[in-house]
Protein backbone atom coordinates (compact mmCIF):
# COMPACT_ATOMS: atom_id res chain seq x y z
CA UNK A 1 0.00 0.00 0.00
CA UNK A 2 2.55 2.64 1.12
CA UNK A 3 4.64 1.91 -2.16
CA UNK A 4 1.55 2.66 -4.57
CA UNK A 5 0.74 5.64 -2.37
CA UNK A 6 3.72 7.07 -2.77
CA UNK A 7 4.12 6.28 -6.99
CA UNK A 8 1.28 8.46 -7.51
CA UNK A 9 2.17 11.33 -5.22
CA UNK A 10 5.83 11.98 -4.56
CA UNK A 11 6.58 11.86 -8.45
CA UNK A 12 7.41 15.53 -7.83
CA UNK A 13 9.85 18.08 -6.76
CA UNK A 14 9.80 18.32 -2.96
CA UNK A 15 11.44 21.12 -0.76
CA UNK A 16 12.20 19.57 2.73
CA UNK A 17 13.77 21.79 5.48
CA UNK A 18 15.37 20.49 8.47
CA UNK A 19 16.93 17.92 6.12
CA UNK A 20 19.93 16.74 8.82
CA UNK A 21 17.46 15.88 11.19
CA UNK A 22 16.54 12.21 12.13
CA UNK A 23 13.03 13.40 11.19
CA UNK A 24 14.08 15.22 8.14
CA UNK A 25 16.82 12.78 6.95
CA UNK A 26 14.02 9.73 6.91
CA UNK A 27 11.41 11.62 5.47
CA UNK A 28 14.07 12.40 3.05
CA UNK A 29 15.16 9.38 2.39
CA UNK A 30 11.39 7.79 2.20
CA UNK A 31 10.64 10.35 -0.86
CA UNK A 32 13.69 9.65 -2.32
CA UNK A 33 13.18 6.06 -2.81
CA UNK A 34 9.46 6.42 -3.75
CA UNK A 35 11.04 8.36 -6.56
CA UNK A 36 10.68 12.11 -5.68
CA UNK A 37 13.27 14.95 -6.43
CA UNK A 38 14.32 16.46 -3.19
CA UNK A 39 16.03 19.74 -2.35
CA UNK A 40 16.53 19.34 1.45
CA UNK A 41 17.72 22.54 3.19
CA UNK A 42 19.38 23.01 6.81
CA UNK A 43 21.52 25.45 8.49
CA UNK A 44 23.49 22.83 10.42
CA UNK A 45 23.80 24.22 13.62
CA UNK A 46 25.50 23.00 16.21
CA UNK A 47 22.47 21.87 18.99
CA UNK A 48 23.83 18.78 18.52
CA UNK A 49 26.76 17.19 16.55
CA UNK A 50 27.01 18.39 13.69
CA UNK A 51 29.07 15.27 12.36
CA UNK A 52 26.04 13.28 12.55
CA UNK A 53 24.29 15.61 10.74
CA UNK A 54 26.68 15.73 7.82
CA UNK A 55 27.07 11.70 7.92
CA UNK A 56 23.28 11.91 7.14
CA UNK A 57 23.58 14.06 4.20
CA UNK A 58 26.66 11.70 2.70
CA UNK A 59 23.90 9.19 2.86
CA UNK A 60 21.21 10.97 1.00
CA UNK A 61 23.63 12.35 -1.40
CA UNK A 62 24.17 9.20 -2.61
CA UNK A 63 20.52 9.38 -4.38
CA UNK A 64 20.20 10.81 -7.49
CA UNK A 65 17.43 12.96 -6.66
CA UNK A 66 18.61 14.56 -3.85
CA UNK A 67 20.34 18.41 -3.22
CA UNK A 68 21.47 19.94 -0.59
CA UNK A 69 21.42 23.84 -0.15
CA UNK A 70 22.79 24.78 3.36
CA UNK A 71 20.22 27.56 3.88
CA UNK A 72 18.15 28.89 7.55
CA UNK A 73 15.10 29.64 6.39
CA UNK A 74 14.79 33.11 8.37
CA UNK A 75 16.90 33.80 5.92
CA UNK A 76 14.81 35.45 3.48
CA UNK A 77 16.66 36.49 0.86
CA UNK A 78 18.22 33.08 0.37
CA UNK A 79 14.53 31.41 0.26
CA UNK A 80 13.76 34.31 -2.16
CA UNK A 81 16.81 33.33 -4.10
CA UNK A 82 15.88 29.29 -3.85
CA UNK A 83 12.29 29.94 -4.84
CA UNK A 84 13.02 32.30 -7.86
CA UNK A 85 15.45 29.16 -9.02
CA UNK A 86 13.42 26.19 -8.38
CA UNK A 87 9.76 25.69 -8.88
CA UNK A 88 8.05 23.01 -5.64
CA UNK A 89 5.12 20.36 -6.16
CA UNK A 90 5.14 21.03 -2.41
CA UNK A 91 7.41 22.03 1.02
CA UNK A 92 7.33 20.09 3.88
CA UNK A 93 8.97 22.28 7.07
CA UNK A 94 10.61 19.64 9.74
CA UNK A 95 12.75 22.69 11.02
CA UNK A 96 10.68 24.14 13.87
CA UNK A 97 13.86 23.25 16.50
CA UNK A 98 15.54 20.60 17.52
CA UNK A 99 13.60 18.78 20.68
CA UNK A 100 9.87 18.94 21.58
CA UNK A 101 10.32 22.15 24.26
CA UNK A 102 12.17 24.00 21.85
CA UNK A 103 9.23 23.59 18.64
CA UNK A 104 6.73 23.84 20.96
CA UNK A 105 7.97 27.41 22.52
CA UNK A 106 8.40 28.09 18.20
CA UNK A 107 4.84 27.35 17.87
CA UNK A 108 3.39 29.03 20.77
CA UNK A 109 5.22 32.02 21.66
CA UNK A 110 6.15 33.53 18.40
Amino acid sequence: MPERWAQGIFMKKILLTGVAGFIGWKTCEFLLKSGAEVVGLDNLNSYYDVRLKEHRLGLLEKFPGFRFRRIDIEDLGALADLFSADRFEAVINLRPGPGSDTAWKTLLFT
